[in-house]
């Protein structure tokens, strides 16, 4: 049994937005035609998920979003997906404009 799709739901919660202003969740299915929803638990950061999020942090008037990506060390995996994230989202948008900037905290640290 393989998977053969996968897709993402990005839900808005109501404020006060309790357990996050938005929740994540995913649909699998499998070439036997198995599915499966679970719930994508604190990593969000996939760029195309944060951009079905910008809307909803734009109509709630937020000027800025903090995206905090962590790993062992700090020197590798969260560094590369820092730069692919803030990579993509400085893309153009259409209706918005994005200024994504990346910052390494640990890289430096010994």
């Amino acid at each position: 049994m393989k998977i053969v799709s996968a897709k993402t739901f990005v839900v808005g919660t109501p404020a006060p937005h309790d357990g996050g202003a938005f929740w994540v969740f995913v649909k699998l299915t499998t070439d036997s035609g198995v599915e499966g929803i679970g719930e994508v638990y604190a990593v969000p950061f996939h760029p195309a998920v944060v951009e079905k999020m910008i809307p909803g942090y734009l109509q709630e008037g937020k000027k800025y979003v903090t995206i905090a990506i962590c790993c062992t060390g700090g020197k590798h995996r969260s560094v590369s997906i820092a730069l692919e994230i803030a990579t993509q989202l400085n893309r153009e948008h259409g209706d918005y404009a994005v200024s994504a900037h990346a910052t390494h905290r640990d890289v430096g640290r010994e």
